[in-house]
């Protein structure tokens, strides 16, 4: 495995690990419905990077990172990102 393969694995292994410790369990059944890739996608939008940054980052097109937004959009019923931000704050799903 080439170095660049190996610590991209590591931050993603880290940045899930990080992800399960920072749910907490009153929010666990409000997420349940969001897949682990979609729950990682929202942790970038929330950290401010736009659709091409996250491709880049998850090694996924951008048109991927759209659909996985409109599905996240559509799973808690709003329209844009700061609406889907707003609801990721509120219920401390990422610190």
């Amino acid at each position: 495995m080439s170095p660049i393969v190996a610590k991209k694995t590591l931050e993603m292994l880290r940045i899930s690990e990080k992800l399960t410790s920072t749910i907490s369990e009153n929010n666990q059944e409000t997420i349940d419905y969001l897949s682990s890739r979609e729950m990682e996608i929202l942790q970038e939008i929330v950290l401010g990077l736009n659709y091409k940054e996250i491709a880049e980052k998850l090694f996924i097109s951008p048109h991927t990172v759209r659909k996985h937004i409109a599905n996240i959009y559509d799973k808690l019923h709003v329209s844009n990102k700061t609406a889907a931000i707003k609801i990721a704050m509120k219920k401390k799903w990422f610190n």
